[in-house]
């Protein structure tokens, strides 16, 4: 099996410091939309209007937090560990969650995408007179995935996919492609996929505040 520990220790470092700080960030993110979400589904917080807006948002952010944890842990373990098969592991890992991750939020077919995260709970909330000065973020972000994708969600990662996920093809397959990932590349995905979420959290909870603020009864 090849070395797939390619960075110096000073740079594994710096890296797991900056994930470091905002992981505690992301699991208080995720807690407070789950609480905020059985708020609203129990009725004990109730809405003039965007009932069902701010609960779709708040879905939509708690599956973001949880992506975003997923890939940083990936990240973590690839960083953190002295054995060269966890080192794998992770790195089969990562593969796998920023391909199921992105399939969730936006999808790779027109007809799929329609009923994606984005457009759902997001998109189509932001059509709303109320809610368009969301627009012209929504779309450059929007933008930012389609980019995204077409950097990254290629058919060879698609494929690496199926094969780490059902053991698709031969066993020798499975082992070829865990030795021909692109280690470099595989991260460089992993921390734009990071960025952009991130993005993506920070337009969700404004729009949630926004109703929150001026729709509650």
């Amino acid at each position: 099996m090849v070395d797939y520990n390619i960075f110096p220790e000073e740079i594994k470092e710096k890296v797991l410091k900056q994930i470091g700080t905002s992981v505690k960030k992301f699991e208080n993110l995720l807690e407070n939309v789950y609480n905020q979400y059985q708020l609203y589904d129990k009725k004990i917080i109730t809405l003039v209007k965007y009932e069902n807006e701010i609960k779709k948002l708040l879905e939509f952010s708690t599956f973001l937090s949880i992506s975003w944890l997923e890939i940083s842990s990936d990240c973590n373990l690839y960083l953190k560990t002295k054995e060269n098969y966890e080192r794998a592991l992770a790195l089969k890992n990562l593969t796998i969650h920023l391909n199921e991750g992105y399939k969730k939020i936006y999808h790779f077919t027109e007809s799929k995408r329609n009923k994606s995260l984005w457009i759902k709970n997001i998109m189509e909330i932001c059509e709303d007179d109320k809610l368009q000065k969301f627009r012209i973020q929504t779309n450059e972000l929007t933008e930012k995935l389609i980019s995204y994708e077409s950097q990254y969600q290629n058919d060879k990662f698609k494929d690496n996919r199926d094969i780490f996920v059902h053991y698709q093809g031969s066993p020798i397959e499975v082992y070829q492609a865990l030795n021909n990932i692109d280690v470099s590349s595989l991260l460089k995905n992993a921390t734009d996929y990071l960025r952009l979420t991130s993005d993506i959290i920070n337009i969700s909870t404004e729009i949630t505040e926004t109703i929150s603020d001026n729709y509650s009864s």
